[in-house]
């Protein structure tokens, strides 16, 4: 074999070699090569979980871009992951980034789940934020916990059940319980009975009933007119019985004044009641009168007048006191 042929073989090799390297070069790359165009955007996120260097980014399952770096934010709270976003693919700004995993137990990757397309797109250099993802440790950890605390609960439960059992499920407390339902049954059998005589009872004398209500509506209907009556009545003589009581004042303040003055010595009925000589004359002038009138019925205006004189005697005339003048006019003839 000359020198010629194993050149060319060697270069054949060489070339298929190349080739390979860069098909495995693409088919790692995650479809992203030194040729392809692409735009950084970086994801802030409280925790990447599995996430690793050169992990896919995903649009409605279409691979866009691959993650490029994955480092610590400077106060060490948060991961800034670098994603390399093909040139022609374009994400709005109100798309969700959240990482996710192929299958059970495969690789994880960011997918970018769309809005409604609003706002501006994302360019180079944009930072977005992440959802954290699914911790499979973290979520069995707190399954764990609530299974523990399934378990106690379940144990104060069947302790609840074994007191209840003894205490309150015995036959003592069976017994006042079927006796209670005794009762209660006894109890349910009296009121469908009184509720059956109350239903005849109403059938019976539905007429009195309705007699009875339609009187009540009746009367009801009076009191209300004679109540308008009345309001009616008091409101057209109010002014009178304004006036009148009024006047009731005005008289109860005279009378208080006229008693006032009565005990105080002012005016002619305290002059009376207080000068007993007066109250003596006046007796007197009274008693006369009534001799007088009662001369006048029995002799006449005339006789009075003029009574005849009476014959003379030798007896000498003694001093008559007006009494004794009157007692002779009285039996005089």
């Amino acid at each position: 074999m000359n020198a010629k042929n194993i050149n060319f073989r060697v270069g054949l090799f060489m070339l298929a070699g190349l080739i390979l390297l860069a098909a495995m070069i693409v088919l790692f790359s995650k479809g992203i090569s030194l040729t392809t165009k692409t735009y950084r955007i970086y994801m802030t996120t409280p925790n990447v979980g599995g996430l690793k260097k050169g992990a896919s980014v995903l649009l409605a399952g279409v691979p866009i871009g691959r993650v490029s770096d994955i480092q610590l934010t400077e106060d060490s709270t948060q991961v800034r992951v670098t994603l390399q976003i093909f040139k022609d693919v374009k994400i709005y700004s109100d798309a969700r980034f959240v990482i996710e995993q192929s299958g059970f137990l495969g690789d994880q990757y960011v997918c970018v789940i769309p809005g409604q397309n609003r706002g501006p797109t994302l360019k180079e250099g944009d930072h977005v934020e992440c959802e954290a993802p699914f911790n499979l440790l973290e979520t069995a950890r707190n399954v764990a916990g609530f299974v523990a605390r399934v378990d106690a609960i379940a144990k104060k439960l069947d302790q609840t059940i074994f007191e209840i059992r003894n205490n309150l499920l015995n036959v003592q407390t069976l017994s006042n319980m079927a006796a209670t339902i005794a009762l209660m049954r006894e109890a349910a059998e009296n009121a469908r009975e009184l509720t059956f005589r109350i239903d005849r009872f109403l059938t019976n004398n539905s007429p009195l009933i309705q007699s009875g209500i339609s009187n009540l509506s009746y009367v009801a209907d009076r009191l209300a007119r004679t109540a308008d009556t009345i309001n009616n009545l008091a409101e057209s003589n109010l002014p009178n019985v304004t006036n009148a009581l009024a006047e009731i004042e005005e008289s109860g303040r005279l009378l208080h004044e006229i008693l006032h003055q009565v005990q105080y010595g002012h005016g002619l009925i305290s002059a009376l009641l207080s000068d007993t000589q007066l109250v003596n004359h006046i007796s007197i002038t009274t008693s006369n009168l009534a001799i007088t009138t009662s001369n006048i019925n029995s002799l006449g205006l005339w006789r009075v007048l003029w009574r005849p004189r009476p014959p003379k005697t030798n007896v000498l005339p003694t001093k008559i006191t007006p009494h004794h003048y009157n007692q002779l006019r009285v039996h005089s003839p």
